[in-house]
């Protein structure tokens, strides 16, 4: 077995485990296994302005196997994420593995 091979299996065994790191949610009708890093998404938003005239930005930070996902999606576009809408903020694919950053505006309650 290759180490590229080796990669692959390891990233379905291990990383997309739902014993281990993954949960399953619905990604755009669809349930698969995701693995949603809160930690990072905290760090994008820490270079970010949050809050602008009374809206805030609620956010998503996931990844996702290109095998389960099978085609990107676009910066810009909606997303729907476990029955909630989002807008797709970024999107970077490395070795059938995808991170997404999703985020919705939403306004405060008062």
């Amino acid at each position: 077995m290759t180490f590229k091979e080796q990669l692959k299996q390891d990233i379905k065994d291990v990383f997309f485990d739902l014993d281990i790191f993954a949960e399953i949610h619905n990604v755009n009708g669809t349930d698969m296994p995701v693995v949603i890093d809160n930690e990072a998404l905290k760090e994008i938003s820490a270079t970010q302005k949050e809050h602008t005239d009374g809206l805030f930005i609620d956010g998503i930070l996931f990844y996702v196997s290109m095998e389960e996902l099978k085609t990107l999606p676009s910066v810009g576009n909606v997303f729907h994420f476990d029955d909630e809408i989002y807008r797709v903020v970024s999107v970077n694919s490395n070795d059938g593995v995808s991170e997404i950053v999703l985020e919705v505006a939403q306004t405060w309650q008062t």
